[in-house]
């Protein structure tokens, strides 16, 4: 659509700005070897976005989880993801899924790691879901 035609341009721009750490990760990639290099990282990245579908073998709810178990608790709590049927969740470190909206979560963002999937990181706002602050993105070209 015309009026859309620069959110491509809008998205590059911002995930170009210095405070995102891009990464370029090797072809033959892992769902699990793609989780520990973003646990490994240097400085901390506390949002995945799944744009070439790199995550196939694991729901969103594994992703979550697996995600949460590998990461030190140091600060981060939870993870936010959507499901199959685009509902915003969020789980904790218990496991314990909910509706984002309706958790506790709501109002410490800070407290969470975002992922989205290849269906999901077209049309939605960041910046609804996160804090403003300065955030750490993996993406792979």
């Amino acid at each position: 659509m015309p009026s859309q035609l620069h959110t491509n341009a809008t998205v590059l721009s911002n995930l170009l700005r210095p405070e995102n750490t891009v990464k370029l990760l090797g072809p033959d990639l892992s769902s699990e070897a793609l989780l520990m290099a973003v646990v490994g990282n240097d400085i901390p990245i506390q949002v995945i976005l799944d744009v070439g579908a790199l995550i196939v073998d694991l729901e969103n709810d594994e992703v979550a989880r697996r995600w949460l178990e590998m990461t030190p608790h140091s600060g981060k709590e939870a993870v936010i993801f959507l499901s199959k049927e685009d509902d915003i969740l969020v789980m904790d470190r218990n496991g314990f899924v909910e509706p984002f909206l309706t958790s506790s979560f709501v109002a410490n963002t800070d407290a969470c790691l975002v992922f989205l999937d290849e269906a999901h990181t077209r049309g939605i706002d960041l910046n609804y879901l996160i804090t403003t602050g300065p955030q750490r993105c993996l993406v792979r070209s």
